[in-house]
């Protein structure tokens, strides 16, 4: 059920970028991925903008995101990534282990995303 909710919440926040052509403030972006059932479905334990790169949004996550099936890891890092960049000029996302400090996800230039982990 929570996947189905993130699943819907994710589709309106996209028709809104498309159908009325705005950007959604990264704001917006942080606090969707620091949402109940965001943290809840894919194991993050907190989502921010670094401070000396406002550009690059930080995503760690707990334990709970090596459970998540591979495809639906690729798919919540695909769907970050396509909401930062599209909110953020030549933005920037990684996603991290929180208890190690080290990379979970490996993004290409195309915007495909690969497990580390």
């Amino acid at each position: 059920m929570k996947q189905v909710v993130i699943f819907l919440s994710s589709i309106l926040l996209f028709c809104a970028i498309t159908i009325y052509g705005h950007t959604v403030p990264k704001e917006e972006v942080i606090g969707y991925i620091n949402s109940n059932e965001v943290r809840e479905a894919a194991g993050v334990e907190r989502a921010s903008s670094n401070e000396k790169i406002p550009r690059l949004l930080i995503v760690e996550v707990n334990e709970k995101w090596f459970k998540v099936s591979p495809d639906e890891r690729r798919g919540f890092a695909k769907k970050w990534y396509t909401m930062w960049r599209h909110s953020v000029p030549n933005g920037t996302v990684s996603i991290i282990d929180k208890d190690k400090g080290e990379p979970v996800v490996h993004f290409f230039p195309d915007g495909r995303a690969e497990l580390t982990k």
